[in-house]
């Protein structure tokens, strides 16, 4: 995990698979694979400017998606509310 105090999530880096929006508990959220590494990246919204980063290398693209996406379910809650 990673926190970017000065990036937020609408800037989350295209890794060669595209950038996918979507909401973990109604929060705003991003994910982006890496195909060459098998890498993921679920990036959670902390407010207009910062995001916090979860990112899982596995070697297996999917797999990588899979487990930061659940880690990211269960970081989620322990994150202070949206603005």
């Amino acid at each position: 995990m990673s926190i970017r105090d000065r990036q937020n999530v609408e800037t989350v880096n295209d890794n060669g698979a595209g950038v996918q929006r979507f909401e973990i508990n109604q929060r705003p959220a991003a994910k982006a694979k890496n195909p060459e590494f098998g890498t993921c990246v679920v990036a959670l919204k902390i407010d207009d400017v910062s995001r916090i980063d979860v990112t899982v290398v596995d070697g297996l693209e999917d797999d990588s998606c899979q487990i930061a996406e659940v880690v990211a379910e269960l970081l989620e809650p322990r994150l202070p509310a949206v603005p």
